[in-house]
């Protein structure tokens, strides 16, 4: 048996680096708190394309879904439908650091929540598309009840996680209002973007 039969990717670890800002370490963990330690290695039904390994047949495989332009959710539905499921290696481990402006920061996570909504209700019925409408007021309370549980069992992120909530809550709001509009309409936010780096001169 190969490393990957029976595995749909192998994804990894993502650390904080050392955050310019609480608002910048609230930008990181609002993306990445799923991939924090303690994570235990096994099936994890997400992976972040920061921190994954692919095998080429299995990309090649579901070309059309990507030929113009990577949504990771969609990219690993399909993978874990036909290869198997996604897995996590705590041995492999990326540390991400991002200096962006805090306006860019809530931006980029309006339009990931917008595109993440509608790309989930393009293929469905009127049914699912309502159930999904229905429960998206609910998603702010639900993020950030998994984020404070995180925080909670890595002693490391909690005084950074309490210090950010401010930040953190902009963040979560934005990108729940971004997937709710992707429910209600199906429409793609009209930029998509990640926010830009910050350079120093």
């Amino acid at each position: 048996m190969t490393p990957w039969e029976g595995r749909g990717a192998v994804g990894g670890v993502i650390e904080p680096g050392d955050a310019a800002s609480s608002a910048m370490w609230a930008f990181y963990y609002v993306d990445f708190f799923r991939y924090m330690r303690p994570v235990p290695s096994g099936g994890s039904p997400t992976l972040s394309v920061c921190n994954v390994a692919y095998h080429r047949s299995h990309l090649e495989a579901v070309h059309d879904l990507w030929k113009n332009g990577f949504l990771e959710t969609e990219i690993h539905d399909a993978l874990r439908d036909r290869f198997g499921p996604l897995e996590i290696c705590s041995d492999a481990e990326v540390t991400i650091r991002r200096d962006v402006r805090f306006g860019d920061a809530v931006y980029e996570r309006y339009a990931f929540g917008r595109l993440f909504g509608s790309a989930r209700v393009a293929n469905t019925g009127a049914a699912r598309r309502a159930y999904f409408s229905a429960l998206a007021p609910a998603l702010p309370i639900l993020l950030m009840g998994r984020m404070t549980a995180k925080a909670v069992s890595n002693p490391a992120a909690r005084r950074p996680f309490v210090k950010a909530l401010p930040s953190l809550l902009t963040m979560v709001g934005a990108w729940s209002w971004g997937e709710w509009l992707g429910y209600l309409t199906r429409r793609r936010p009209a930029r998509v973007t990640t926010a830009p780096e910050i350079r120093n001169a």
